[in-house]
């Protein structure tokens, strides 16, 4: 994902810097968020479930993959990874990042299991109530 192309500059005059974005901006680069929901704060986590279309090897028809991902941010450039890119390059390897820490299930019943078996408690999640409320979203996606 080549983000000087997903996300080209607007100043003529510095062609290298790089445009103001969010993460959701980001992320929704990576399919269709279908859930989300982020701590309520100056710095936190964000919690999303990716929908994106994939051609498996021996099918001829697409079908819907189904990934979570969940990330720390903070307030400023000297705590927050996005805030603190200052050139296409940072920004890269913050999408690639990203990117690589989606996790992927085949199906969305696959979501479904991993996320009613996951040891939320025993993952790291500063916000118990963030960590339920994506619990559920994901238990109820139709």
């Amino acid at each position: 994902m080549d983000v000087r192309k997903l996300f080209p500059s607007t100043d003529a005059e510095e062609p290298n810097r790089i445009p103001y974005m969010s993460y959701d901006t980001i992320v929704e680069k990576f399919g269709t968020v279908v859930a989300s929901t982020e701590d309520d704060g100056y710095q936190g986590s964000s919690y999303y479930v990716i929908k994106r279309l994939a051609r498996r090897m021996y099918e001829e028809n697409e079908s819907a993959q189904y990934g979570y991902l969940t990330f720390g941010w903070g307030s400023c450039s000297g705590c927050d990874a996005l805030l603190g890119c200052s050139s296409y390059d940072e920004l890269q390897e913050l999408v690639d990042g990203l990117e690589a820490s989606v996790r992927w299930f085949p199906t969305k019943n696959a979501l479904k299991a991993w996320a009613k078996d996951f040891d939320w408690g025993g993952e790291w999640c500063a916000n118990e109530a963030a960590c339920k409320e994506i619990q559920e979203k994901i238990m109820d996606l139709r």
